[in-house]
């Protein structure tokens, strides 16, 4: 789902992955496993009296196993079976947060197996599909074909997140044999977010805005749309709430982020800036595990009007016979701030 460096915004991130996000990136997924949890497991850094960091658990998976997975398998598919998914409980912030850096690890197991996560406020609807599958309003939204774990602001820029605001996180873990992802058996594995707190008042918030092209838009179980069978070079677009964004007033559109499934031929995310083309997002292979796939965000530093719209396409082919089902995603991060 980002740069490595900026003089004015640095943002990294890694993954196998998403995209997730954004991250985005993102992928998304509605959960239904996971234990429930009445309070999340936390702790902060330094001090509790003036901390510089916050960190949040996941419940602990006793054994993640591999399992097989095969050319258009859905990994949101009910009968796959493979998804497991994780909840951290929810934390109430006890003090205003300006969060200026967000990581994440997989303890015990390799981050190739986080498919993504969640971070969400949980006494705020979704921005734009308070009916969707996640339908509180995002902190940030990760998937799997980010460049690095962390995202992370320079001055004068962070996420501000209030004193009360309930915080929770959902994960979903994939752990497919090669060639679709590490495999192997792993013990005692949770997911680790650890928030970096910069002291205030010394920040302009940041919003950050998840798009998607899930077809059918806006349902619980959405988050991805189909590819028609033979097809090259298949764009898909939509016209929905989740999939556009209008600018309600003037600001500095920083940097966007993309997700889409280069493992599944997904070839290229466009986004335009009122019809026009403002970039191109294509996947690339980190390195020689074929599930190492990642989409570099770009820096865009653009100044837009109140009333400008970012709309976007995602283009994917499919060489078989039969249809990608449940399977293609097209998502981008917008991160900006207003004038």
């Amino acid at each position: 789902m980002f740069p490595r460096t900026h003089s004015s915004f640095v943002i990294k991130i890694l993954f196998v992955i998403v995209l997730c996000l954004l991250l985005i990136g993102a992928v998304v997924f509605s959960l239904n496993g996971g234990a429930s949890i009445e309070s999340a497991e936390y702790e902060y850094a330094n001090s509790n009296s003036n901390p510089t960091g916050l960190v949040l658990y996941s419940e602990t998976i006793p054994v993640l196993a591999p399992h097989t997975h095969e050319d258009l398998d859905s990994i949101i598919d009910q009968e796959h079976g493979e998804i497991i998914g994780l909840r951290s409980g929810t934390y109430v912030t006890d003090r205003d947060l300006w969060v200026t850096k967000i990581a994440w690890e997989v303890e015990n197991a390799p981050i190739a197996t986080l498919h993504h996560f969640i971070f969400t406020k949980q006494d705020k609807s979704a921005i734009l599909c308070p009916n969707g599958f996640s339908d509180k309003e995002e902190v940030l939204t990760v998937g799997s074909d980010t460049t690095a774990n962390e995202l992370a602001f320079p001055q004068p820029y962070a996420i501000f997140i209030p004193r009360g605001t309930p915080l929770d996180l959902e994960t979903i873990l994939h752990n497919p044999v090669p060639p679709f992802g590490p495999g192997g058996t792993y013990e005692n594995v949770r997911i680790k977010l650890i928030l970096t707190i910069g002291e205030r008042p010394a920040y302009k918030p940041l919003e950050l805005v998840r798009l998607s092209l899930e077809d059918p838009a806006c349902t619980p179980s959405s988050s991805t749309f189909d590819v028609p069978a033979n097809s090259v070079s298949f764009v898909k677009s939509m016209n929905s709430p989740i999939s556009s964004y209008t600018f309600k007033e003037k600001s500095n559109l920083a940097l966007i982020g993309a997700h889409t499934h280069g493992w599944d031929r997904g070839e290229e995310v466009t986004v335009y800036l009122n019809g026009q083309k403002l970039a191109e997002f294509i996947p690339k292979r980190m390195n020689a595990n074929p599930w190492s796939w990642a989409t570099p965000t770009k820096i865009i530093n653009r100044t837009v009007q109140a009333g400008d719209t970012v709309t976007f396409t995602a283009t994917y082919s499919n060489p078989y016979d039969e249809p990608l089902i449940h399977e293609a995603m097209g998502m981008i991060l917008l991160v900006f701030t207003p004038i």
